[in-house]
């Protein structure tokens, strides 16, 4: 897919109870965030009513951003099958969304996005220990945190919305231009105690 020098993207991480998105502007090499925020459903006990919530919220944020692209995390579920069966309506839902406003999506999956916003993967610390899920999903966080600056993090966000922005991010890797480099450098900054708020899925 050959994209234009400017564009808009839409990144998205699906859940059950809080899903987490982000707008990104792009052009050229360079990468802005302009919003982020998440869609909690945990008080949703109904789960038609959760489809209805995030059905309309997907369509109001598109209205206000007018993203050209959608990149979203691939879904990802274990042994749960009602789990996976919920997330896949959602999934649905967004799909959905995207076709009648005819936004192309893409999708990642979870170590692709990893991979690709670390430049590259680790399993194990230096000890020798396995690292957990969680222990992964900070690291991401904090590279998310260290690419776009602590500034552009004032609202409360979740972990839900970095695994969002890291899904932007692997869109913008994936379709750079050979001849441009995405500068994945960003700025030391001093640790936020006051943003993420860890949600699970």
């Amino acid at each position: 897919m050959e994209l234009p020098n400017k564009y808009r993207l839409l990144g998205l991480d699906n859940s059950r109870y809080c899903t987490g998105w982000c707008v990104i502007d792009v052009e050229n090499t360079n990468m802005k965030l302009i919003d982020y925020g998440f869609l909690n459903t945990k008080s949703i006990k109904d789960e038609g009513d959760t489809l209805v919530f995030i059905e309309k919220s997907l369509n109001n944020i598109i209205k206000q951003y007018n993203p050209n692209y959608i990149a979203a995390e691939q879904m990802f579920v274990g042994k749960n099958s009602e789990t996976a069966m919920v997330l896949s309506h959602i999934h649905g839902v967004m799909l959905l969304t995207a076709k009648k406003l005819n936004i192309s999506v893409q999708y990642y999956a979870v170590m692709t996005m990893k991979s690709c916003v670390l430049g590259g993967i680790k399993t194990k610390k230096e000890d020798g220990t396995k690292k957990t899920g969680d222990e992964m999903k900070k690291e991401v966080a904090d590279k998310i945190i260290e690419i776009f600056g602590i500034n552009n993090f004032i609202k409360p966000f979740t972990n839900d919305v970095t695994d969002a922005i890291s899904a932007a991010v692997t869109f913008v890797l994936k379709h750079k231009d050979n001849n441009n480099t995405i500068n994945l450098k960003g700025k030391k900054n001093k640790k936020n105690t006051k943003g993420n708020k860890n949600e699970k899925n």
